[in-house]
């Protein structure tokens, strides 16, 4: 049976030795449903082992529900993982009932050419409950990230 599935989507990159941006993305990860159990994380990925510092980065997640309009609905202006999120780059895992999660990140760049990389939503799933393998790939396979710039 298949264990798990992920996504993965960029974010933003750093130029190396370029000026770093700064500025807010947001992603959606759309059509989630409760019998997965997901982990959403924000990572970085540099030429150095770590960048000197991620001072200024923040993830928040938002809660949309579909409506009976087809549509969707926001139903909370308030991040569930926190009033002002959390620092980045970090993750957040449960299951939801919720059709769509809002990843909002503040983002300020690295300056150094070492530390110049792109940061990546990745989105992992696994069964919440005792399903089939088939039952499983069509939820999962169902979800996906759409990036949307804001700016940067």
């Amino acid at each position: 049976m298949t264990k798990k599935i992920v996504k993965s989507e960029i974010s933003v990159e750093d130029a190396a030795g370029g000026a770093a941006p700064t500025g807010t993305q947001t992603a959606y990860i759309e059509e989630l449903h409760g019998n997965l159990f997901v982990n959403i994380a924000l990572a970085y990925y540099c030429a150095a082992r770590r960048p000197a510092a991620f001072t200024g980065n923040t993830m928040k997640l938002y809660q949309w529900t579909a409506n009976r309009d087809g549509g969707r609905t926001q139903l909370s202006s308030t991040p569930i993982n926190g009033s002002s999120g959390q620092n980045a780059p970090d993750a957040w895992e449960g299951t939801t009932n919720l059709h769509t999660l809002q990843l909002d990140h503040a983002y300020t760049g690295q300056a150094a050419a070492a530390d110049a990389g792109r940061w990546e939503i990745i989105v992992t799933m696994v069964p919440a409950i005792e399903m089939c393998e088939e039952d499983f790939v069509a939820l999962a396979s169902a979800v996906s990230i759409r990036v949307v710039k804001k700016s940067i």
